[in-house]
């Protein structure tokens, strides 16, 4: 059996403390590991490009550039990974539509880490 591919994540969250805990947990993952991080939707386009990852978990509500523009950027500019996106916002339908429509794979409220580290894993 040949061995999993490591799947590599950038996180983009402009809340240190949310990065550190999305890290923590996404290490704690076997095959997976993060190989980047960025403060808002203007700097993760260039974490992506100059980190070519698998995955990138993005939160919506962020400076200079929220989530929706930022992944709208990174499909644009050809990224083909899964995307995340990772929350607090409220689940309502015309902002999940928002997010589907920039090109998000899927999207996750904060309080429900467990089911994106399952969705990374997978």
């Amino acid at each position: 059996m040949a061995d999993r591919k490591t799947v590599r994540v950038v996180i983009c969250d402009d809340s240190p403390a949310i990065r550190h805990v999305l890290r923590v947990a996404i290490d704690g993952l076997p095959s997976v590991e993060v190989v980047g991080e960025a403060e808002d939707g203007v700097d993760v386009v260039g974490v992506v490009a100059g980190t070519a990852p698998d995955s990138v978990v993005i939160d919506y509500d962020m400076p200079r550039r929220n989530g929706i523009d930022a992944i709208k950027e990174l499909r644009g500019n050809g990224f083909g990974g899964r995307i995340f996106v990772f929350t607090g916002q409220s689940g309502d339908g015309v902002l999940l539509g928002a997010f589907a429509e920039a090109g998000a794979d899927a999207v996750f409220l904060k309080g429900s880490l467990g089911a994106l580290l399952d969705a990374l894993a997978s």
